[in-house]
């Protein structure tokens, strides 16, 4: 059974696609998690938002959520910055993503 979106409860969820190779999914995991890390010490007034991770058996999915109470703003701000910079990203826009070298695992 193959794990769907609807399976990991969380607003920001990467789907990593299947058949990777061990270092190119360590690769796009460590730079997931360095954008949302940078993202939340961004926008976060104090610096730090500590998320979980959830994946489930059969799933190309990783999803993280906060682990402690977050303003609800500072969590959608995080967010919709991490999506529209993966958007960016998606399109060939690099300059306008937002994104740093550690944000790309560098």
């Amino acid at each position: 059974m193959t794990a769907t979106p609807a399976d990991i409860p969380s607003d920001l969820t990467l789907e990593i696609g299947r058949n990777l190779p061990p270092e190119k999914c360590v690769a796009t995991v460590r730079a997931f998690f360095g954008y949302v890390r940078e993202v939340s010490e961004t926008l976060a007034k104090d610096g730090a938002v500590e998320w979980t991770v959830e994946v489930k058996a059969g799933s190309a999915l990783i999803g993280v959520t906060p682990v402690d109470y977050v303003p609800p703003e500072v969590v959608n701000a995080v967010y919709e910055r991490v999506a529209t910079g993966i958007e960016h990203v998606r399109n060939g826009d690099i300059e306008h993503s937002g994104l740093t070298e550690p944000a790309f695992g560098i």
